[in-house]
């Protein structure tokens, strides 16, 4: 469209004739050139632009339009765009549908979509979605808790505390990932059974959530955690505490700053700027003289910031 301009600018009246005789850009038929220049039309009453700005204007129109476009072919827009004109009843028949064809496809890929499909379509779409974790499928329980994770509802929580029972070792895991996206204190007595799972990363994982909702129960495990044999885990300790924010953490967090792995001593200074109180500054101060020098610049920020000397 720019060049149009330019050349029309460079060679005036013997361009404007050329122009006429063929077609813009593509050899098509007429019909599609007048439905490209529909826009000039409706915004400027001409067929082709004449300044920079009517270019802007209708680029601008073309990227809103492609925009809107697909956003209905790729966001689930035409189903939440019909079940708008849908009456309740319908919409629930609709969705029972989709249930019914999630249980009979055999592609996992199909499946877990048409999942995750029923989330936007809120209390009806979750009431679908707690039918599914109540299937005998395991993979079709664990489709449905990861839904119910990216769209949360208080409506969800019984549910997920079933689902944190289950016997299946991702299922437990993805409920314990949803039930700290609630963050409603409800989640909390769901999520203190998950510290007692056979499997370590449900329970890590589960000691993250409670620590965001501000559980104090988990203070006595991540000090457990602190003294484990795996740097990982003694790692995971020190970021639940930091969740916590509790200044009751600080004497494992102190006790952290002495420990014989780097990356430990690096997450607990961490940890306590974060906490951020009176407490903490002696405890950092301390370890001004650490062997080492990363753990030392962390400790030297964050004793500057925290308004130490």
């Amino acid at each position: 469209l720019m060049e149009e301009l330019n050349m029309k600018r460079q060679h005036g009246e013997k361009y404007e004739a050329y122009r006429k005789s063929a077609p813009f850009l593509f050899p098509v038929p007429a019909v599609v050139g007048r439905a490209f220049s529909l826009p000039f039309r409706l915004f400027f009453r001409k067929d082709r632009p004449h300044r920079r700005r009517e270019v802007a204007v209708v680029l601008a129109f073309y990227t809103l339009l492609l925009i809107g476009a697909s956003s209905l072919f790729y966001s689930g827009g035409w189903d939440r765009l019909a079940s708008a004109f849908r009456s309740d009843e319908a919409q629930r028949e609709y969705l029972a549908g989709i249930v019914t064809e999630i249980r009979q496809e055999e592609n996992w890929r199909r499946q877990y979509a048409l999942t995750q499909s029923l989330g936007p379509h809120g209390e009806l779409g979750v009431d679908a979605l707690l039918e599914l974790l109540r299937d005998e499928d395991p993979d079709l329980r664990e489709y449905a808790v990861i839904t119910l994770r990216d769209f949360p509802s208080e409506r969800t929580l019984d549910g997920l505390a079933v689902a944190a029972m289950d016997p299946t070792e991702d299922v437990r895991w993805h409920a314990g990932e949803a039930l700290g996206t609630l963050g409603t204190p409800g989640a909390i007595d769901p999520l203190l059974l998950l510290l007692e799972d056979s499997v370590s990363h449900i329970r890590i994982s589960a000691l993250h959530s409670l620590a965001a909702l501000g559980a104090s129960e988990v203070i006595p495990v991540a000090s457990e955690l602190i003294r484990s044999e795996s740097v990982r885990e003694r790692a995971d300790g020190v970021k639940v505490l930091v969740a916590l924010g509790a200044a009751d953490g600080l004497p494992f967090l102190a006790e952290c700053l002495s420990d014989e792995d780097q990356w430990v001593r690096e997450e607990a200074v961490i940890a306590l700027f974060r906490v951020g109180t009176g407490e903490a500054l002696p405890v950092l101060e301390g370890a001004l003289a650490d062997e080492d020098p990363t753990v030392r610049m962390y400790v030297e920020e964050a004793v500057e910031r925290l308004g130490g000397s």
